[in-house]
């Protein structure tokens, strides 16, 4: 749909039109790719401190993988600003389009991922010092983020203000 030739498992590289492989060299080209989209993943991750376990480390090399790695930092990650909770919740809804058409196949593949990456939830204290530390952004917005990601809000602001009458 995005009018790039596909050979395999979905490689890209130097494709063209009527080209054919084998099975062993399609098995090939996947090992390649998905070591250069691990790299990517494992990179903007590093980059933006996120602790992944291996479904959400895999989920994420998913998508890179069919979405590019600009995607997965600019969109997905928003350059770090989303935590991952977020990351789970905003992925179904990111890169599912092609040429101003929504794509059912992709929005499939990228609900499969966000199943893939499981619980993201995080103990309360960590997020509640996320929030002091604007994070999860202000006002409503913040109040969104929060329930969007499967926090309740006012277990997460009693954390904070517990977290703030400590420091005073």
């Amino acid at each position: 749909p995005a009018g790039v030739w596909t050979i395999g498992y979905g490689h890209t590289q130097g494709v063209t039109e009527g080209q054919s492989i084998t099975q062993e060299q399609a098995e090939l080209y996947l090992k390649t790719d998905l070591k250069k989209f691990e790299h990517y993943v494992k990179a903007y991750t590093s980059k933006y401190s996120y602790i992944l376990n291996q479904n959400q480390f895999d989920a994420l090399v998913s998508f890179t993988y069919n979405a590019g790695p600009g995607n997965l930092e600019r969109q997905l990650l928003l350059k770090g600003k989303r935590p991952i909770e977020l990351v789970k919740f905003y992925l179904p809804k990111t890169c599912i389009s092609s040429k101003g058409r929504t794509l059912p196949g992709l929005i499939r593949r990228r609900v499969a991922e966000a199943d893939l990456m499981g619980d993201c939830s995080r103990p309360i204290e960590v997020v509640a010092r996320e929030v002091i530390d604007g994070k999860w952004g202000n006002g409503n917005a913040r109040r969104k983020q929060l329930t969007d990601a499967g926090y309740d809000y006012q277990t997460i602001q009693q954390e904070v203000n517990k977290i703030c009458q400590k420091h005073i």
